[in-house]
């Protein structure tokens, strides 16, 4: 019996969850198979190839998606991290600016363009993608740690980890579907990324766990 297309990303999306990518990526290709326009199977997809570090082939299946529907966030927010994972800095904060047409008060998108633009020196403009993400989400941890980091919003961050809300890290941005984890960092990393930022050497980020639900 031939498994649907609903029934392989369901698999393959546990398969992912436990880490077992190279499954869950030959249950999503086999879903694509099974049903060419399943948004749902290329996103994910496109999630476990990100994970084993394979971003210029997830950046062709997010593209793919987008052709499947032009006005879906998330392909575009995923996109985005592809395109940051090679070190597309402009063409990241493209795909993060159409995210955030579509979805204005999409406050991770906001932070997202705001790493994006930092990575591209406009400090500028970063901050004020962080600050529009921060009026969408007081609470926002990423947002406010990178701009405490530039010594920019450092009162309102001051009295976040006051009040027990964040603690004193920077942040470094992982990317899903729906939402977005957020994985601390060491002192001693922070310095080095940052470093590693001002001498105009990349990074890179990687999601950590896979999508809830994915736009189907």
């Amino acid at each position: 019996m031939v498994a649907d297309s609903e029934s392989l990303c369901n698999q393959a999306q546990a398969w992912a969850r436990q880490g077992r990518y190279p499954e869950a990526e030959a249950a999503y290709r086999e879903a694509v198979l099974t049903e060419p326009d399943r948004l749902k199977a290329y996103l994910g997809l496109g999630l476990v190839l990100r994970r084993q570090r394979r971003s210029a082939e997830a950046e062709a299946v997010f593209k793919h998606a987008i052709l499947l529907k032009p006005d879906g966030v998330s392909a575009h927010m995923e996109l985005g991290g592809a395109l940051f994972e090679q070190g597309r800095y402009p063409e990241a904060a493209a795909a993060y600016r159409e995210a955030i047409r579509l979805r204005p008060d999409f406050a991770q998108a906001h932070v997202s363009l705001g790493l994006a633009l930092a990575r591209t020196g406009a400090y500028g403009d970063a901050e004020f993608a962080l600050r529009r993400a921060l009026s969408l989400n007081p609470k926002d941890a990423t947002a406010v740690a990178n701009l405490a980091r530039e010594g920019r919003g450092s009162k309102h961050a001051k009295a976040m980890r006051a009040a027990g809300d964040i603690p004193g890290v920077i942040y470094s941005a992982t990317s899903e579907t729906k939402s977005r984890s957020w994985v601390p960092m060491s002192r001693r990393s922070i310095r080095m990324k940052w470093r590693s930022a001002r001498a105009g050497r990349s990074t890179t980020c990687s999601c950590t766990s896979m999508p809830a639900s994915p736009e189907s």
